[in-house]
């Protein structure tokens, strides 16, 4: 890509919009978006980690009482509540983990837009890109915490590598699915045009590795989720 005096100035831009957001992320600053601001931050993302803290002390399960300040019930699958906890993070750790997890996203965000801007080169593509990642949707999801961010980057970097590292893009895919089985579509972009069955076999196996533990859960899930 060549640093014409019109690029240069997209990547001042693109600069400016990670800072914006990560601002509003730092100093929970979302009047612009006109969010609906709870009475602790990153509340989704809350959810898990105080969920976290019952599964450490242990005999927690799905269809345990609510661990949410709000009380709200668990409708995620149980491999968040139990990678956080086996991490060691739990309620207490929320705005860090929901901090640093909200600027990686931001910068996954700016990234990908990024890379619209340098094969695209067009100021239209741009503004649609720029309209995009700053949008109420995209706020409240980073405001929120909300493990949908992670889930929808990891299509999209899925996609992005379908061609140029077909075994990145399988990773990211299989943990997409296995952490929410909305995307288990991926499988059949895949068997349909990667063409390759140890891909294709590895994506189906790691997902089922993961989603194996909340596949009796599903209907509890969806029920909660509604």
């Amino acid at each position: 890509m060549r640093f014409t005096p019109r690029n240069i100035v997209l990547f001042l831009s693109v600069g400016l919009i990670a800072g914006f957001l990560i601002t509003s992320l730092v100093f929970n600053e979302w009047s612009w978006a006109r969010l609906p601001l709870m009475d602790q931050t990153f509340g989704d993302l809350r959810l898990v980690t105080s969920t976290a803290d019952c599964v450490r002390a242990g005999g927690w399960a799905m269809d345990s009482p609510s661990c949410d300040p709000w009380g709200r019930l668990y409708n995620y699958p149980p491999i968040w509540a139990q990678s956080f906890a086996f991490l060691g993070l739990g309620a207490n750790d929320t705005n860090v983990v929901g901090l640093i997890s909200g600027v990686v996203l931001t910068l996954i965000l700016i990234w990908l837009l990024i890379l619209a801007v340098c094969r695209n080169c067009t100021v239209q593509s741009f503004i649609i890109a720029t309209l995009t990642i700053v949008s109420p949707p995209v706020a409240l999801m980073l405001e929120r915490g909300n493990t949908e961010g992670w889930i929808v980057t990891l299509v999209v970097l899925s996609a992005a590598t379908f061609v140029r590292s077909p075994m990145f893009s399988v990773a990211s895919a299989s943990l997409a699915i296995g952490l929410k089985l909305s995307p288990a579509l991926i499988v059949w972009h895949y068997i349909r045009h990667l063409r390759n069955w140890p891909y294709s076999a590895l994506l189906v196996w790691v997902s089922l590795v993961l989603l194996i533990p909340a596949l009796p859960f599903l209907s509890m899930i969806a029920e909660r989720t509604m």
